[in-house]
């Protein structure tokens, strides 16, 4: 069945510092250091928020703040969740991420409340193309933790609004070794969060809008704020069965240089069916900023992240303790001199290769 989902991303600003996760912008030009981030297939649009205006918070919220609000949130709501699971198929939730990007998910209920965690490592940490504070390296390892909650606001057609949900999270980025390429020794270089309102509108459109803020609990950068619109299109079509995404992403705040238009696509394959279910993907990601968005001095910066993935559901782990699933992916990832000359000295290579795993839950 065909299905619509408009989603916009919020993001949260930090003075964009020599360290940050996907939603990055590389723009710390004392350092000469920058970050960006990646995403799913949909549309995004985002615009500035002056202050005073829209979701821009001034002040710092610290990683520890933002990782306890998140166990709060799924402490809180469980007792719910669990009150109102039955025996009848839960449908596809849709959810925001750190970067805006818009999610579809499995949950193991049918109740109102749903959660999802991560664990995953990484070969590098690089954002939208830009260098991450953990440089290419396939001998190295970056760990990564999540945890959001999704609320479903509204769930069945109301009018052109099939559906709205409400989604806070965190995302962090832990470093592996002594090797790492930093100016300090710390290991939890990275700590996010993000809150997002995410719509399906009619049976083949989301939509969302996501605040994001990112710090470091070292201090490797400031924290930074950004905002984003984005908006996914998928149906049984041809098409609809790339998921299609685009987005716009503005920082906000007082560095808020630039702005970002992102695309992607990721079409999938089963491989295999029964109980080792195993689907492949391929996807392909394509970005440009605008107006000093890698740095004040530099031009139009452009990427290209393509891959291949491969996703195993856990069937063993399903049911009352949450859907699981692996994923793997490789991929290379190719810029432009105006992302590679904006990065360190360490990380000015044009291609790129990276690698992870993530193990995933949904409640």
């Amino acid at each position: 069945m065909s299905r619509l989902l408009c989603v916009a991303t919020l993001t949260i600003r930090r003075p964009f510092g020599p360290v940050s996760q996907r939603n990055r912008q590389c723009l710390l030009a004392s350092q000469e250091v920058h970050h960006s981030g990646p995403g799913d297939a949909f549309v995004a649009v985002a615009r500035p928020v002056e202050d005073g205006v829209g979701m821009n918070f001034p002040h710092r919220i610290s990683p520890a703040w933002s990782l306890s609000a998140a166990l709060a949130a799924c402490w809180l709501s469980f007792p719910a969740v669990a009150a109102e699971r039955n025996d009848s198929s839960p449908r596809p939730v849709s959810a925001v991420g750190e970067l805006g990007d818009i999610a579809t998910f499995k949950p193991a209920h049918t109740g109102r409340w749903h959660f999802r965690g991560s664990l995953g490592v990484a070969s590098s940490d690089y954002s939208r193309g830009a260098y991450d504070n953990e440089g290419e390296d396939l001998g190295q390892v970056v760990f990564g933790v999540g945890l959001s909650a999704t609320a479903q606001l509204i769930d069945g057609a109301t009018g052109p609004l099939h559906g709205l949900n409400l989604t806070f999270g965190t995302s962090n980025g832990i470093a592996s070794g002594d090797h790492r390429p930093v100016m300090d020794d710390g290991h939890w270089y990275e700590s996010n969060w993000y809150l997002g309102l995410s719509a399906r509108l009619g049976e083949n459109w989301l939509g969302a809008v996501t605040q994001s803020g990112f710090s470091s609990p070292i201090e490797d950068f400031e924290f930074t704020q950004e905002t984003t619109l984005a908006a996914q299109y998928a149906d049984g079509s041809a098409l609809g069965q790339l998921s299609p995404q685009l987005k716009i992403t503005k920082p906000v705040g007082e560095q808020d240089d630039g702005w970002l238009v992102a695309a992607n696509i990721a079409p999938q394959m089963p491989l295999t069916q029964g109980r080792y279910s195993l689907t492949l993907s391929f996807p392909v990601e394509v970005g440009v900023g605008f107006d000093g968005y890698y740095g004040a001095e530099r031009g139009t910066g452009r990427y290209l992240d393509a891959g291949v993935g491969a996703s195993l559901p856990l069937k063993g782990m399903a049911g009352g303790v949450g859907n699981w699933n692996l994923n793997g992916q490789i991929g290379v990832l190719a810029r432009s001199d105006e992302i590679r000359q904006a990065d360190p000295a360490f990380s000015r290579d044009t291609l790129i290769p990276h690698a992870s795993l993530t193990l995933n839950v949904a409640y």
